[in-house]
This record gives C-alpha cells, structure tokens and sequence, in this order.
C-alpha cells in the first residue's frame, strides 16, 4: 500500500510489471506484482516521505501474475451457479451499480485480475447512502471508508455514519450492541425484535435518538398484582411442603380432605420429595461446569517499538529451525529481534548475567522491547522458563516475557496435546502472570513444523494490542484461550458410568480420599485400594473407612507402596491430589519444580495388574486460571490436565477435573484457612456431595479436561483482572458483564451533595467529616460488629486487609465519592486518616473555594472572632467592617438558612431587612462570643 494516487504512481509502474490492485482512498492505492519491483518502487515513494507498507498476502492479486491461473479460475467457476442479488450491489470492478454481468463467471475472472475500485464504489453511494456498516470480524474498510467520505462529501452536507459491527477488542455482543446502537441515534431503522429471541413478539419503545435524562421510576401498580397472583402462591406453597416432606402441608395446599387420596400422595410423596431435591442440586452442580475452549481471534499489525529489539532467548540445541523461523517473522514484519543463545541446562544466575550483557551491549538509552522464550523446546521445559523468569526479575527487566511452546495445548480433538511436560510452562505462566504482571507478556503454543504460514502471526500476538495472552497458532489461525460453561455436560444423570473391577486412589491422606473412597464404594466398586503411603490415617481411620466401604458390599484394601497394589485387577485410578508448598514463584527452587512436575508425568503411567481402562486426575483450578504462590503446583497440574488431552488409541481413557476448592473443615488448620481465602476470593467451596455428582456426570460425557467451581463472577472477576486484564473470562457471560460494567459509580446526586456538604463545613473539619466514612466503609468491608472501632492511625496492612479487601474498599469508596481510585489506595495511603485527606484533596482540590468561596473566608472571620475576647478592640473593629459591609452591598442578601431549617420557612429573609435588623443579626451571631 502506497500513500500516493493511481496516476501519480502510472509513470512508476509502466514496463514494471507491477499493477494497480486496489484503490482503497483517494491516496491510498495499493500495487501487486513481482517482489523486487514492488519494493524497488515503495522505496521510491518512502524515500519521498510517503507512508508505504507491505501487505500480508500469498498471492500478487489483480496484477499480471494472476494471468496464467485465469483460464483455470474460469473453468472453475463455470461449476458455480450464479444469482442476480436480490438488492442493489455496487460492483468493485467499475465502482458503479452492478448489472446482470455480476451473474457470470467472466464477471469473477475479471473481478481477481483488475483493481478493486472501493473508493470510486464508495464515492459513487455517498451522496444517496446516510449509513455504512461494515459486516465482518474486524473493522478493515471502516477507516478507509471514512476516509473517501471526508474527501467527497460537501462541506455544509450531512456526512454519512460509518461504523462497524465487531471489533476484536470488545466481545462481540457488545461492539454489535454498540453499532446498532450508534445507528439508531443517527436515525437508522433499527429492528430491535432480534434482541429478544426468546419473544416472538417483543413490546418496543421508540426513545428519543438524543441524549435525555433518565429517572428511576418503579412499576409497582403494575407488577404487584402479578406477583401476587394466587396461583403463585399456591406453586409456591406445594414445592415448600415437598421440600419440607410436610404431605399435611401438601394435602392443604392442594384441598385433599379424603383418606383414600391422602393415603396415595403418602405413597408418592418420597419420590417426589427425592426429585424435587435432585433436581434442585442438579441446578446447582450444572452451574459449577465449565471447560477451556479456543476461539478463533482477530490480530492487530504488529507496532514495531520505538525502544531495542526483542530478545529470542533460544536453547543450544535442538530449536535451532524455531529459533530462525521466529527471527524471520519477526524482522519480516519489521520488529527488530536478536537471537541469544542460553548454553546447556541454564541456571538462573547465568540467565540473569546474559540478560545484563545483552542489554550493555544495546544502543545508550534503549532497552529491549520484550524477551521471547524457545526454552521449553528443550529438555526440562518448566524448570528452564522458570529460571529465565527469575533471572528476568533478578536482572531489573521491565520488558514482557512470552514463553513458547509446541504441543502443550489442545485446541480440540483433532487437535491432541504432544508434550504434557511443556504444558508445565503454562500452568508456570498463568501464576507469573498474577504475580509479576510488570515482567510478564503471554504463552503461546506454536504450530507442529517452523516451516508453515503458521508462524506469520506471531508479531502480532507478541507486539499487538489485542489483549490475548493465552494464544496457539494452528493452520485454521490464531485462537485464543477461553474458559467457558460447559453446557454439553449439564443436565447429565450420572447414571452411566460405574467402576469396574479394583480402584487404585492415590494421595490418601486426608478428608479428600475418604470421600471418594466411600463414592466409589457407593457407586458399585468391588474392591477400593487406598495408596497411604505415610499411613498418616492411622489405623482407627482405616478400620471406620473399611466398615463403612463394607456396607455398600465392597472391600477396602490401604497399601503403602504401588508396588502392593500390583496383584488387584486394577481397573480404574483416581489420583485424588498432587502436594504442594505455597511459595511465590521467586522463591521456587529447580529441585521444587522438577519433583512437582515429575510426579505429575509419573502419574500417567499405568498401575496395577491388568489393563487400565480409566485414569482420574484431581487437578485444580490454579492450573486452569492461575493461582499466586501455587506457581509449582500449578505446573504440576497443568501437567495432570495435558495427559488428559493425549491420543491414546490403546491407552486408557483419562479425565483430569480443575476443581474449586472442597468444603473439608476436618483436614486442619491449612484446609481452614484456604477455606476462608477462597470464601472471600468469590470461590464458595464445594459440598463434597455434590462435587462428586457432578464427577459422576463428567465420566459419563467422556474423557480430557474439565473445570468444577463454584465462581460468584461479581466477586471474582474484578479480583482476578486487578493486577491484570485477560481475555480468558470473555466466554463467561456473568463474568464479561461484572468486567464491562466495572466498578459502581456513585449516585451523580449523592456525589455531589457530599461535595456541597465538605464545601460548607469549616476547612479544620473537613478531613474528620470524610474520615467518618472512610472508617465506616473499613468497619463494613473487615465485616465489623456494630460498636467495634477503626484506629485511623493504625496501617491498614496491620487492620487484616488482603487484597479482597482492599478491591472492595476501592468499590465502595468510589460509589461513596464518585472517583476513579486505583487498586493500589491503600498502600499508596496506608492509614484512614491518611486516605481521607487524599480523597478530600480529590473531591474538592481547590479546598471547597469553587463551590464556597465566600463561605470559606467566612469561617476564617468566625473562627478569628472566636479567638478574640467580647471587650477586645480588635474584634469590635472586624464587627463594624462587617456592618460596613452590609451598608456597601445591600442588594445582595437572599435568603439564608440555618442548620436544620427550611430555606423558604425556618429562616429570616435578609432581603426584606433593614439595615437595624442586619446589626442586630450580627449581633446576635457574633457579638455575644
């Protein structure tokens, strides 16, 4: 694309070969032809100070080298059938009208050898078309479009709306809402029904296409006789008895008075009962469901920074053909990169000595522009990008860090993981993104060979703006990672899948293994082999769980070796968790994470005698999401989820379920306080019970990974992006509506009336004012009883807050306040006295004189009389000045009211006064003090 007209460019392209493509504006032209002679006239024009750039393309469209495949194209396309358009259509081949030609296979060979005329289609609808809507799922022609618009539409003329109808940085409901939504207040015929598909025929309202103001207004003549319709109160009524088993209740509630009918709801009502409650909790383990899911997603032109290159931070052997195949897309799309080769088994102290060197050996007053890792190409994956992170922070980069990898991810069935070992690294990222958000760039997953077109988007995943941190590039494009509600499994039985033969359960100790041990026995497995290797259980556990095991008709057998549980016929293996040691991620050692992961590959490999046909992982959520100071045991999960997502054709079949945390109050100290943390994360723990149901469901569907939580989105959400936006949460509709809301704003009425009222009290009360609600909001937030007290000298880091905490004071001070407040408040202001004078600096930053100004120098008057004795002259003198005042200036006293008293009743009216009465309120109010 050349910033140039055609017939400016016409003495350039004769006998080049080189063609006119397109004319996409009226200086905009692009020209296809042979490379060499396309760059040798872009030089010429960039040469001159024009804008030039190099399209991503395969083939030289509409130019003469198309010519050799044009009698093949048309012999192709005489296969087609062809239809005139049912509405007009402007032809890009002439820029006008199309006629019946459209309709033919000449039309189309034509169309792919000669220029595409959008400006002169565009130019030639301007006058007559009042909207331009681009359909698509990027915005590509709106600019250009806008642009042919500017140029030739009359100056005093309506210019026509251009808009677009998604844009790859909003959801798409969101940016087609907003597209329709402009239109409309443009006055466009917007046909609203579609928004309603649940409604045939939905009730609209046509509102004003301008701005107006909007006021609550509640419809409670309307709703109320609807809500309190008799026949609500009777369904009400019937599944309050059958959930409360009360048949009087019931009997009344349906107007049974014989025996004979009594007797037979009697011998229902258990059934009915039990369905009742089954399908309640069935509601309720289907809303826990979600799953990953990759999307296909729209890239930005990679922006080329104006700092040092990129970093290719490559292994010493056996990347060599990645590490080029990057270097190239890289500087092919003009972001400088350098290749930096780590040596064999890099630790991180001689990382963090290459890195030094690297960046002394850049250009004074740049820096790199980011770090890109090929380590996990190598052996030990996880353990090597976590030391290249370390010697990242250890170095003072501030530069992102992308870790690539190739076959850690699964994009669907086709689609398997290859590298369960590298798919480590990005249970290691999603923590590093949560923890170091200023060092910490994205994954992604590169496709199976560096030769393909594949790799062509990885500028723009490393240097975009699309947000995506989470990206694999496949040869249907690039996807982005998504969790999503897993509706394919809701609403299953559980009634399929039952254990066959013996059941190995790994990671015996604790509350965890029971109760799987006691569902499986209740599901029907003969013989249950509890791996305890430290038999932490003791013998009094293993006795209570083996009697209960025995009721259900099976047999427990506690081993303390995998080799003791080689003689059962071992069918199927629940491996119930992996340990792990909290510790942020710059403090996990090498041995930490290799023992981790090594655990985790260990566990898919058979056990027992016999062929195994199903292999359960107990993974988590941190592997999913993300958990700080979980950076070990998330690699090791993610892990757990990648064996899962194998093509086994002889193997077993193997799910690995992320799950929330589980309600076990029993299991310690430890199990309590990760309970409360996750109660106040917005994670609920999950009711044992009902987590294994929804287990059940799962074995049923089939195999790979899924998510189970219990996730309150409103709480959450917001917690989760804090340190860090992510594109992960857009596929969770409840999760996409917390985020694109953000955080409340306060009443514009409440906001401004706390601004009047710090305005009129005097300076030297302002801050305790605002200090009141400042305590108040902190006893809310720390869950406070009515009477307990907030130190506002105490720090707020030694009041209890966390980072929950701290996310909801944030909330609620900007609903309070009306301000945008960063998440850092409290540390930045770590005291509430200290906050509530910063919150009065922003509130009223010219200290109240924009709103009062006279009434601030009033308070100095009174409290300069205050300090004054009654016989002082001095305060007579400020007196008389005051009266002569009121002489100079009689015309503008109004009426004034005092505390507590109505304006138009309670006060006098300074403006019917003489001026004895003004003496003597003067006075009255000053001179007695």
């Amino acid at each position: 694309a050349v910033q140039a007209t055609p017939e400016e460019l016409a003495d350039h392209l004769d006998g080049s070969g080189v063609s006119v493509a397109a004319v996409n504006t009226p200086d905009s032209t692009v020209i296809s032809g042979p490379v060499d002679e396309v760059e040798r006239i872009a030089a010429v024009w960039s040469a001159q100070g024009r804008k030039t750039k190099a399209l991503s393309v395969s083939h030289a469209f509409h130019s003469a080298l198309m010519e050799p495949m044009l009698s093949d194209f048309a012999d192709a396309l005489a296969e087609v059938r062809f239809k005139s358009p049912a509405i007009p259509l402007i032809s890009n081949v002439s820029g006008l009208p199309a006629g019946e030609e459209i309709a033919s296979p000449d039309y189309w060979v034509r169309h792919v050898r000669q220029p595409v005329l959008f400006r002169q289609a565009v130019a030639h609808v301007a006058d007559e078309a009042g909207f331009f809507v681009e359909l698509g799922p990027s915005p590509v022609l709106t600019t250009a479009a806008q642009h042919t618009l500017d140029d030739v539409v009359e100056a005093e003329a309506q210019e026509p709306v251009v808009t677009a109808s998604l844009h790859p940085a909003q959801p798409d409901d969101v940016a087609f809402t907003q597209a329709a939504a402009r239109l409309h207040t443009a006055g466009a015929a917007v046909d609203w029904s579609g928004w309603f598909p649940a409604d045939p025929a939905p009730r609209t309202v046509d509102l004003p296409t301008y701005a107006f103001q909007g006021r609550r207004f509640w419809l409670a003549d309307i709703l109320a006789p609807e809500a309190a319709s008799p026949a609500d109160g009777d369904e009400a009524g019937f599944w309050a008895a059958v959930e409360g088993e009360d048949v009087q209740a019931l009997c009344d509630t349906l107007h049974l008075k014989d025996d004979e009918r009594r007797s037979a709801l009697e011998t229902v009502f258990p059934a009915l009962s039990a369905w009742r409650r089954e399908r309640r909790e069935q509601s309720v383990v289907d809303s826990w469901r979600y799953r990953v899911d990759w999307q296909p997603i729209s890239l930005s032109e990679p922006t080329a920074p104006g700092a040092g290159p990129w970093l290719i931070v490559a292994p010493s052997q056996g990347a060599d053909a990645w590490a080029r195949a990057c270097l190239d897309a890289l500087e092919g799309a003009g972001v400088p990169a350098v290749l930096v080769e780590a040596g064999p088994r890099p630790g991180r102290s001689d990382l963090a000595e290459l890195l030094r060197s690297c960046r002394a050996g850049l250009p004074d007053g740049t820096a790199p522009a980011g770090v890109l890792s090929l380590l996990a190409l190598a052996e030990r994956p996880a353990e090597a990008s976590l030391a290249l992170l370390q010697a990242l922070l250890d170095a003072g980069f501030d530069a992102p860090l992308w870790c690539a990898t190739r076959g850690a991810v699964s994009c669907g069935e086709t689609d398997p993981v290859v590298s369960p070992e590298q798919a480590a690294v990005w249970g290691l990222g999603r923590v590093a993104a949560l923890e170091h958000p200023e060092v910490w760039g994205g994954l992604v997953d590169l496709p199976a060979a560096p030769e393909g077109r594949e790799v062509g988007p990885l500028p723009a995943v490393l240097c975009g703006d699309a947000g995506e941190d989470q990206v694999a590039l496949r040869p249907a494009g690039v996807l982005g990672r998504r969790l999503v509600p897993d509706a394919a499994s809701a609403g299953g039985t559980g009634e399929g899948w039952r254990p066959d033969g013996a059941v190995l359960v790994t990671g015996g100790v604790g509350r965890l293994a029971d109760h799987v041990v006691r569902w499986l026995a209740a599901r029907g497995a003969e013989h249950v082999v509890l791996l305890d290797p430290d038999g932490a259980g003791g013998s009094r556990r293993e006795a209570e769980l083996a009697a209960e095991v025995a009721e259900h008709g099976s047999r427990l057998t506690v081993v303390r070796t995998p080799e003791e549980a080689a003689g059962a016929r071992v069918r199927t293996v629940v491996h119930t968790s992996l340990p792990g040691v909290p510790a942020p991620l710059a403090d996990v050692t090498p041995d930490d994470l290799t023992s981790a992961v090594s655990a985790a590959v260990a566990l898919g490999e058979p056990a027992g005698a016999g062929p195994v046909e199903t292999v359960l992982f107990f993974s988590s959520l941190a592997a999913t999401l993300g958990s700080r100071e979980h950076g070990a045991h998330a690699a090791a999960n993610a892990c757990l989820d990648a064996l899962a997502q194998q093509h086994r054709p002889d193997g077993p079949r193997m799910v690995s379920v992320g799950w929330g945390i589980w309600d076990l109050p029993d299991d310690g100290d430890l199990a309590l306080r990760q309970t409360g943390l996750s109660r106040r994360q917005g994670l609920p723990p999950l009711e044992p019970r009902l987590a294994l149901g929804a287990l059940h469901t799962l074995l049923d569907v089939g195999g790979g990974h899924a998510v189970v939580a219990d996730v309150e989105w409103e709480r959450f959400a917001p917690l989760f992006t804090l340190s860090r936006p992510t594109r992960l949460l857009d596929g969770v509709p409840a999760a996409r509506r917390v985020l694109a809301a953000g955080p409340e704003a306060g009443d514009g009425a409440d906001v401004a009336e706390l601004r009047r009222e710090l305005a009129a009290l005097p300076a030297r009360e302002r801050v305790g004012a605002l200090l009141k609600t400042v305590r108040a909001q902190v006893a809310a937030v720390l869950r406070y009883e009515p009477g307990q007290d907030v130190d506002p000298e105490r720090a707020f880091k030694d009041l209890g807050f966390d980072s929950l905490v701290v996310v909801e004071l944030r909330n609620r001070l900007r609903a309070a306040t009306g301000l945008r407040l960063p998440a850092t408040l409290v540390y930045d202001y770590p005291t509430p006295r200290a906050l509530a004078e910063h919150l009065l600096e922003r509130i009223l930053p010219d200290g109240g004189a924009a709103e009062l100004p006279v009434a601030a120098h009033l308070d100095e008057l009174d409290a300069a009389l205050a300090d004054l004795a009654a016989d002082d002259p001095r305060r007579r003198g400020l007196i008389r000045r005051l009266q002569a005042l009121l002489w100079k200036h009689p015309d503008t006293a109004g009426p004034v009211a005092s505390d507590g008293e109505d304006e138009a009743g309670g006060a006098e009216d300074l403006s019917a006064a003489s001026a004895d009465d003004m003496f003597a309120l003067i006075d009255r109010e000053w001179g007695g003090r």
